[in-house]
């Protein structure tokens, strides 16, 4: 540790030690299964194998012509020589686990209201705050770009590394331009920074340069604490903590070691609701009716009363309708089984929306 792989490079042909890039991927295997020579290519087959992209982010398994390694031979000064090897790091299981932990990455929504967490495995040591700030620089992972954004301006590059003096303070030292940024989306840089350092403990504030130019914060410092930016807190600022469920077919929560039904009127016994979800902040319900055809929604806050002329009936005409999910925004998603297949539906301030979802609908 650090890995080196200098001594791999002699089991390769000079022109492929020259090409080969395996800091582009690293290959995890839990098991290979005796290989097969065929005297200038042997082949190899993995057995639980899985991608792990240059930023550290998971790709997904091998497909099954890719978990049979294929490596192409030929004789350079007398020996065999490797002249085909995959750009990836090709590791066990195990020494994957003992040198790389799980972090996240922070990255915005589309909108830019609420931080984003995206799983990403880096080396461990002193220089995860460096793979961290390389990792988030480099964007979101393939298939991400229309569910997450970046607020740090592309072609931002890393000059060295990241360096963190005695008393926490991480310097970041950037080439490139925020030229295009405002203000808005200077505070929003801060807040993916702040929260990707926040995971190395030895850090407490940071500063950040571009070029020459210092980068400030929202409120005019150099210095930016990585507590900060709680306002695009991922659980979300304010989302209640209560436990919510359904008990004869009326919306109950937790209190203490006892049940009670939830103020509003879905909480109400005569209601026959079949499933329920509570939004973050506990301040409205929606239910399924008993017949699974119809979503309503209703107040459940401390204030609501039992007023069924508070219930309202979002969606309507369903078939088979799942749980519904509220998310930070306070739109409502549904999902109806059908005949034809799963129907996904969001209502968003009393307007319903049908959404197709690629392998989903």
């Amino acid at each position: 540790s650090p890995t080196r792989i200098d001594v791999a490079k002699e089991y390769l042909s000079s022109s492929a030690a020259e090409a080969w890039d395996p800091e582009a991927s690293t290959i995890i295997y839990a098991d290979k299964l005796p290989p097969s020579d065929e005297v200038t290519r042997i082949r190899i087959p993995l057995v639980g194998a899985d991608r792990i992209g240059r930023s550290g982010d998971w790709v997904g398994p091998l497909t099954s012509f890719e978990r049979n390694l294929t490596l192409d031979l030929t004789i350079e000064d007398g020996e065999y020589r490797i002249t085909n090897p995959p750009d990836a790091l090709i590791v066990p299981l195990p020494w994957f686990n003992q040198r790389y932990r799980p972090t996240s990455l922070y990255f915005f929504d589309p909108s830019g209201r609420i931080l984003v967490p995206e799983p990403a495995y880096l080396p461990r040591g002193e220089q995860l705050a460096t793979s961290l700030i390389t990792g988030l620089l480099a964007g979101p992972g393939p298939g991400l770009e229309d569910v997450t954004r970046s607020f740090l301006p592309k072609g931002l590059t890393l000059q060295l590394s990241v360096p963190v003096s005695a008393d926490g303070v991480a310097e970041i030292q950037l080439d490139g331009t925020t030229s295009t940024q405002t203000g808005a989306g200077i505070e929003r840089m801060m807040a993916q920074l702040a929260w990707t350092l926040r995971q190395e403990p030895a850090i407490t504030s940071f500063r950040v340069t571009i070029g020459d130019d210092v980068v400030h914060g929202p409120a005019g410092d150099a210095q930016y604490p990585v507590d900060g930016a709680g306002r695009y807190d991922p659980t979300v600022a304010g989302a209640s903590t209560d436990v919510f469920g359904l008990r004869d077919g009326a919306v109950v929560v937790r209190d203490g070691n006892q049940l009670r039904a939830i103020p509003g009127p879905l909480g109400a016994p005569e209601q026959e609701l079949r499933s329920a979800s509570v939004n973050l902040d506990a301040t409205r319900a929606a239910a399924v009716t008993a017949d699974g055809t119809t979503i309503l929604t209703a107040p459940s806050d401390e204030g609501a009363t039992r007023d069924v002329e508070q219930v309202s009936e979002v969606l309507t005409g369903g078939t088979d309708l799942l749980t519904p999910s509220w998310d930070f925004a306070d739109r409502l998603w549904v999902v109806d089984r059908t005949a034809e297949g799963a129907v996904v539906q969001m209502v968003d301030r009393g307007r319903v929306r049908r959404i197709a979802v690629p392998l989903v609908t």
